[in-house]
């Protein structure tokens, strides 16, 4: 900065935002700081509002310039250890207080099965989450449903959902809340969904809805192991170093193979990207999905997914959104 000061005389309606303007000043707050601070004395700082024939103190090029590298070598250096963080953690379950609505496309070669699964974040006690899960709306290549095993399992979901869970760090379910009122529920339904769905295949289903909720282990344990919530709620959690996380996951009765990376996100973005191998616990080490998640930089809460489940999982894709 020059020792000569530039001022400016304050004619009478005039604003900081007319003033900034005048002189090439970005933004009004770079005029107002420059002021305070070069003031002598601080009974003459200002605020927004300034009387005519004040004598404002004005910013020259290099003043503002050095206000805006200064500003912008902050936010780098926020960025690089926001980026340090997400390569050296232990990414626990993102718990942020409010309601998630995700739309859930599952592909396949006959079309896309279409649902809405919602996540209600309640309370957090003693690092456990208390959620809320709802699903619904489901439909085939975006119409109603015409099949009877779709109509069944929507009918179903009608009469489990929603369900309020206790949750653990790393998104493990440990607790069913209001378990007898799910029950019960079931129980004032059941012989009407019975009724409806009289073949062979409706009652196997039924049966088995029924026998998972008669027992409550049995049921923690069927919801830790559904593929879709694995993938939604957990599947990315983990110790990372240096950007990698390893961890082993049971699905379907068997053992797999999970590894992470944290892919470099760019400053101007708000997400950030984790890929995901999964692979069997075999000789081959069997390659069975991929995927792609995107997460919000502040919350870590799930943006939205790519999961392509390969010949072990027929061939499925997913694409997961949030739309709310």
């Amino acid at each position: 900065m020059d020792i000569f000061i530039k001022t400016h005389i304050v004619k009478k309606g005039e604003t900081l935002e007319e003033i900034a303007t005048m002189y090439e000043i970005p933004e009004v707050t770079i005029l107002r700081d420059f002021h305070n601070k070069m003031v002598p004395d601080h009974r003459n700082c200002i605020g927004w509002e300034i009387d005519s024939g004040f004598e404002l103190f004005v910013p020259q090029k290099e003043d503002i310039l050095k206000v805006l590298n200064a500003r912008k070598n902050r936010v780098h250096e926020h960025f690089e250890n926001q980026q340090k963080i997400l390569l050296n953690r232990n990414f626990i379950f993102p718990f942020w207080k409010g309601r998630h609505v995700y739309k859930i496309e599952i592909i396949d070669e006959k079309g896309v099965h279409i649902f809405i699964f919602e996540i209600e974040h309640l309370k957090e006690v003693d690092e456990m989450f208390f959620i809320k899960i709802n699903q619904k709306g489901l439909k085939f290549n975006d119409e109603d449903l015409d099949n009877s095993v779709e109509e069944m399992a929507s009918d179903i979901n009608k009469n489990f959902f929603p369900v309020e869970l206790m949750m653990n760090k790393k998104g493990e379910i440990e607790k069913i809340n209001e378990l007898p009122n799910l029950q019960k529920n079931w129980k004032n339904n059941a012989s009407d969904l019975y009724e409806f769905y009289e073949g062979e295949i409706g009652k196997m289903f039924l049966d088995e809805i029924q026998c998972r909720l008669s027992d409550k282990e049995k049921l923690r344990q069927f919801l830790n192991e559904n593929l879709l919530w694995i993938l939604v709620l957990n599947s990315y959690l983990g110790f990372y170093e240096n950007g990698i996380s390893e961890k082993k996951i049971k699905l379907l009765n068997c053992d797999f193979n999970v590894i992470h990376k944290v892919l470099q996100s760019e400053l101007q973005d708000q997400i950030y990207t984790i890929s995901q191998e999964i692979s069997r616990q075999n000789e081959e080490n069997e390659m069975v999905a991929e995927a792609e998640y995107r997460f919000n930089l502040k919350t870590n809460i799930l943006q939205c997914a790519k999961i392509k489940l390969k010949d072990w999982f027929e061939n499925l894709n997913i694409i997961i959104t949030q739309t709310q």
